[in-house]
């Protein structure tokens, strides 16, 4: 669900967001706890194996994507998974099933996911709750540029304190899919903190502080 555009409406998550791949220390931890999502690397054998550069994409691949886009479209990342691809664009990501439809997800459409040490990556939209993964045979390079992409949707992000030991973090996102669209202004209650009419009443008032004072 969106906030109304005409006033500081607040929009509550639903998870932690990500801050420079991870939440912010005072929104809690994600769901999963220390053997949650971790953006960037992959266990192996006990080490740390970094992804690879991403190899050149499969000709199906490309004539897939373009078809999508409806014109030559620019591949930042692919990684194949167990019934076809995943494919990074500037302002999305396309799930390519062989047989199936193609799947589309705005990066500003994903509040949380990640690369998971089994291979798997997943997310959760924020405009739903749905919860999506892919099984990843061949990462490559597309966990950091999924991490990457996700990132560079967000404005800002501010934690407020309603009262001790209760926290809400503040976000400006942008919607790369349409820079047209206005900025999203959105938030979350932290763990353990409840957004009470107290609660949501000093949110909004933070919330109108902070659109005024950037302005995006």
């Amino acid at each position: 669900h969106r906030p109304d555009r005409g006033r500081p409406a607040v929009q509550p998550f639903h998870g932690s967001a990500l801050r420079a791949g991870r939440p912010h220390p005072a929104a809690g931890r994600r769901r999963g706890g220390a053997g949650g999502l971790r953006p960037g690397r992959v266990r192996h054998n006990g080490g740390v194996k970094l992804f690879s550069r991403k190899g050149k994409a499969p000709d199906a691949l490309v004539a897939s994507t373009d078809a999508h886009v409806g014109g030559s479209a620019r591949i930042l990342a692919w990684a194949q998974t167990e019934d076809g691809y995943v494919v990074a664009l500037p302002d999305r990501m396309l799930i390519l099933r062989t047989g199936g439809p193609t799947e589309e997800l705005g990066w500003h459409d994903i509040l949380h996911g990640g690369f998971t040490e089994d291979g798997d990556l997943r997310w959760e939209r924020m405009s739903t709750g749905d919860e999506g993964q892919e099984h990843l045979t061949d990462p490559q390079s597309f966990p950091e540029t999924f991490r990457e992409r996700v990132e560079s949707t967000f404005l800002l992000q501010q934690v407020v304190t309603p009262f001790p030991g209760r926290h809400v973090t503040i976000s400006a996102r942008r919607n790369l899919m349409d820079p047209t669209e206005r900025v999203m202004w959105t938030a979350h209650p932290a763990r353990g903190t409840h957004m009470d009419g107290e609660i949501l009443a000093y949110t909004e008032v933070e919330l109108a502080r902070l659109r005024a004072e950037y302005a995006f």
